[in-house]
């Protein structure tokens, strides 16, 4: 095999393998994920779980002794029981305002991770809070129940961004690789020409 093909060759495996772990690193890291979410306070000690009909059987020393907090908001959107951390910037809340906290306790950016329940029967919102430690999302989501009208275009753009991902590439793969072979063929072939010369007596 010639010097410039085993170097191709060479830049093809090298690429292959650093994909492949690329992927085996992500699917790893997905399944750590999965068993760290179980392990976190966040999820064991939910508005849902810790919900009761009467405020002051709410269990809420584990929140607050994992750093958390909890808040009781009645129907006219006023905290009427508080214990921790306290996110709100006042007492007595307007319905923008709950209305924003709801939209906020959603953004991948927040500093802090919420879980709110209503209970229908007493009618009030259970808020846990706890401070987030660090938060690194990454999901694919698709409804396959629903389709979507911007599907189509959603993929198309997926597809060009990928196929111009791999074939930039395979271009610099190949380019780098011809760069790579001719430092050391240019200095052979001229090694050899000389020793062509040297050997016809020239």
């Amino acid at each position: 095999m010639k010097l410039k093909n085993r170097l191709l060759f060479n830049y093809v495996s090298i690429f292959l393998i650093t994909t492949l772990i690329a992927v085996s690193a992500y699917f790893l890291f997905s399944l750590t994920s999965v068993n760290l979410e179980k392990t976190l306070v966040k999820n064991k000690y939910t508005a849902h779980s810790l919900m009761n009909d009467d405020i002051s059987d709410i269990a809420y020393s584990d929140v607050t002794s994992n750093n958390g907090g909890i808040q009781v908001i009645d129907s006219n959107y006023k905290i009427i029981f508080s214990e921790g951390i306290n996110t709100f910037p006042k007492s007595q809340l307007t319905v923008s305002e709950w209305t924003d906290f709801l939209t906020r306790s959603q953004d991948i950016r927040r500093q802090y991770s919420f879980s709110v329940a209503y209970n229908e029967r007493e009618q009030f919102w259970l808020v846990v809070t706890f401070p987030t430690s660090i938060r690194i999302d990454f999901n694919i989501t698709h409804n396959r129940f629903y389709n979507s009208a911007d599907s189509t275009s959603v993929i198309a753009v997926i597809t060009i961004i990928i196929s111009i991902y791999v074939l930039l590439l395979i271009i610099s793969t190949l380019l780098y690789s011809r760069m790579s072979a001719s430092v050391f063929t240019k200095p052979l072939a001229a090694l050899q020409k000389s020793a062509n010369q040297l050997r016809k007596g020239d």
